[in-house]
């Protein structure tokens, strides 16, 4: 139990610790025999892939009076949930028993119990317990036995930062875990022992450590009534830069905010010192658990050595008094230590006019302003492909990195170089100075062949600063498009795209425009006279369409009907093209389907010289609200394609006979579902009509499998208009079949 004495008659004012102890005896009388009892200490997560042994003492008695005694003892254990296996124990002194389970490979989760048989044939078993042969994976490892929220952490505190982290939660760390990492975030909850582990992986030279916590220090010293002056030789002074522990420093309240003042001109605070004292009135820093975790306030105070630099200061409970809470210091072995007595979580700036919460913010500076470095960076390039397409041609044209690192222009010291060993390979490595542990920058590679810049079509690579000295980016194909992902053939490919969007929406009167030029406006379906497919394929020719790039709905080459609004045409796609390629469509070449980058996508299959691609709908990828169609736009439901489906056959059966069903729901209103089934391939059409017989709206499935399908009826007619209330008719003509049936329309 923990108490704070305010009142004490001898001014010895402070923390104390009291521990008490409560014994019951209770009396069991216990009859007949029973299985051996095992009392066993679980091993616990280690970094050694050596054997663990396994210690237990064993006994056995037998109440009825009859024979006792432990016949054989035995481990079990399985490794990453495999079969079971056994090691037998071998008996110490008294009734101590041991064995060894084998040594695992690192990230191995073995499972075991101990399992004993008494000479009467009992059996005892302890439960089944779980180590962890830990993996250091990444170049940042948190220190975390306080029980601090990771959740918590990973969504709040280290977003800024970034970086990939592994996590020790398993109790004390040893030395060989800390030597895999040169990055080491500590939320406390350690006892001596893992402080001493962390100064001999400090003095070893260039690493870098951040320490946070009100109660970080309290794990391996207590709470002291007074101020604790540390000891040389300890990591807390000689690493951390902490002269003297300061306990407690808002002690009365602790639901009450500490004042934190960050420090002008500070690598880490100063940034934060300059945007609070822009604002006016200036905001003040708090630290205030209460309000921001509903936590409690344990704030301690300390001195610095000489040396190291006071990052932030706190302000005890009456507000005048100020302490250091935040230190800097480095060591002659270069070892830079970042330590704030506080949960970054629950800092928090307010004024009559800002509440501003700052939970990421010094993780985030410690990591980009104070861990910086040096860095030389190895770009690499495969331009193999395009020297085959012809697009690149070594020796004449150049291939540069362009990024945020350079604003994303031409520089000469950023050219590659030929790799004099790989013909297709081009290399620069790149000196980065003062940069951030956790820094990010965008670039992508350019080459100049054709006398253009050609940029490279894929998302922009991101180079992310890990910590260390020398980073090699992985080779990479030029918009990473390998020799798997080209075409090794000519292939003339096949589209179809069903304008009913395009003409429901100009029928209703609604505008088309050009989204780059914003003119070009078409006002009538009668102006459609083709449209266009662009795409990497033919450079995006906007608005000059070449013309074996235009598709039609004249019935003619590609195109099955002439008049269904479904239009079609072929394209040829050159060898050594990209597989995976984008593109859409144009009313009369323009660049009028969707916005910017919302693009149709489709893997060619080179294993065959035609390949025709799925039927799109005219403007369903689209958001541009600029355009009445698409993901998020009111109209989506009106200008669509999405009328024909075809029903599960493992759900319906394959059908024998052709039939025709009721629609659902009738009457209806806005739309109504009509399935009918096929019972061999045929040319499928479905026509609406009204009352005096004449056709509203006509489907063309064009020719289907045997099979059971659905057509959805929206209530508009061929030309986008919503048709009146009345009774309509729907014939379904599948080869030599046909069907009629009725139905009502209600608003």
């Amino acid at each position: 139990m923990k108490f704070y004495d305010e009142f004490s008659n001898d001014g010895k004012y402070g923390w104390y610790i009291r521990k008490y102890i409560w014994d019951w005896v209770v009396k069991v009388n216990l009859t007949g025999d029973r299985p051996p009892i095992i009392e066993h200490t679980p091993l616990i997560t280690t970094v050694s892939t050596e054997g663990r042994e396994v210690v237990a003492t064993i006994t056995d008695d037998n109440p009825s009076g009859g024979n006792a005694g432990v016949q054989t003892a035995e481990v079990v254990y399985s490794v990453n949930g495999g079969a079971e296996q056994s090691v037998t124990m071998t008996k110490g002194t008294g009734d101590e028993y041991a064995a060894t389970i084998p040594g695992q490979s690192p990230g191995s989760v073995i499972a075991y119990k101990v399992k004993a048989t008494d000479v009467e044939g009992n059996v005892g078993e302890t439960p089944v317990y779980e180590y962890l042969i830990f993996l250091p994976e990444n170049s940042v490892l948190i220190l975390n036995n306080s029980g601090y929220s990771m959740g918590w952490f990973g969504a709040y505190v280290w977003p800024g930062v970034g970086l990939p982290y592994d996590v020790w939660s398993y109790g004390e760390a040893e030395v060989d875990l800390l030597n895999s990492y040169d990055y080491i975030v500590d939320l406390g909850g350690h006892g001596t022992d893992t402080y001493d582990a962390l100064k001999t992986w400090a003095d070893a030279g260039n690493k870098n450590y951040l320490g946070f916590g009100d109660e970080l220090f309290g794990y391996p010293y207590g709470w002291p009534a007074s101020p604790m002056a540390l000891e040389d030789g300890t990591f807390f002074k000689d690493i951390m830069g902490v002269a003297t522990y300061i306990a407690d420093i808002n002690a009365t309240d602790q639901a009450a905010p500490s004042i934190l003042e960050p420090i002008q001109g500070d690598v880490v605070t100063g940034p934060l010192y300059d945007e609070l004292n822009a604002e006016t009135p200036v905001p003040v820093l708090y630290y205030w658990p209460d309000y921001i975790t509903g936590g409690v306030n344990w704030f301690d105070g300390f001195e610095e050595v000489t040396g190291a630099t006071v990052s932030m200061k706190g302000y005890a409970e009456d507000n005048t008094t100020a302490y250091t809470v935040g230190v800097l210091n480095e060591t002659s072995a270069g070892t830079k230590s970042a330590f704030y007595g506080v949960d970054p979580i629950a800092l928090d700036a307010i004024s009559d006019s800002v509440d501003w919460w700052y939970p990421d913010y010094l993780a985030w500076a410690v990591f980009s302003n104070y861990f910086v470095q040096d860095v030389t960076v190895r770009f690499q390039v495969d331009m193999g492909v395009e020297i085959v397409k012809g697009a690149f041609v070594p020796g004449t044209d150049v291939v540069d990195v362009r990024g945020s690192f350079n604003g994303w222009a031409h520089t000469a010291e950023d050219v590659l170089a030929k790799d004099p060993s790989d013909d297709d390979l081009y290399l620069l490595d790149k000196s980065f100075t003062g940069v951030g542990t956790g820094q990010t920058e965008m670039y992508k590679f350019v080459h100049n062949g054709g006398g253009a810049d050609n940029w490279e079509s894929s998302p922009d690579r991101v180079l992310t600063f890990d910590g260390s000295a020398s980073i090699e980016l992985p080779r990479v194909f030029f918009s990473d498009v390998s020799w798997d992902d080209i075409t090794s053939q000519d292939v003339t490919l096949i589209f179809k795209v069903d304008a009913y969007p395009l003409k429901a929406a100009l029928n209703n009167g609604i505008p088309v425009v050009d989204v780059q030029s914003e003119s070009d406006t078409i006002y009538s379906y009668d102006e459609v006279t083709f449209i266009g497919v662009n795409g990497f394929f033919n450079g995006w020719p906007w608005a000059n369409v070449p013309d074996e790039n235009k598709l039609f709905d004249d019935g003619q080459g590609e195109d099955a009907t002439a008049g269904d609004d479904v239009f079609s045409g072929s394209v040829v796609y050159p060898a050594y093209s990209a597989k995976n390629f984008i593109y859409k469509y144009g009313a009369n070449g323009f660049d009028n389907e969707a916005g910017f980058a919302q693009n149709h996508s489709a893997v060619v299959d080179d294993a065959n010289t035609i390949f025709a691609l799925d039927m799109d709908c005219f403007g369903m990828q689209n958001a541009d609200p600029r355009l009445p169609w698409g993901q998020g736009v009111d109209s989506l439901d009106t200008y669509d394609c999405d009328w024909w489906v075809k029903v599960d056959e493992n759900v319906a059966g394959v059908p024998e006979v052709f039939e025709l069903r009721q629609n659902y729901p009738n009457p209806f209103n806005p739309s109504t579902t009509i399935e009918f089934t096929i019972p061999e391939r045929a040319d499928v059409t479905m026509t609406i009509y009204n009352v005096l017989g004449q056709a509203v709206r006509t489907f063309n499935a064009g020719s289907q499998n045997v099979g059971t399908y659905r057509i959805v009826w929206d209530g508009t007619n061929d030309f986008g208009m919503t048709v009146s209330t009345g009774v309509y008719f729907y014939t379904v003509r599948a080869g030599e079949h046909t069907a009629t049936k009725k139905m009502v329309y209600m608003k």
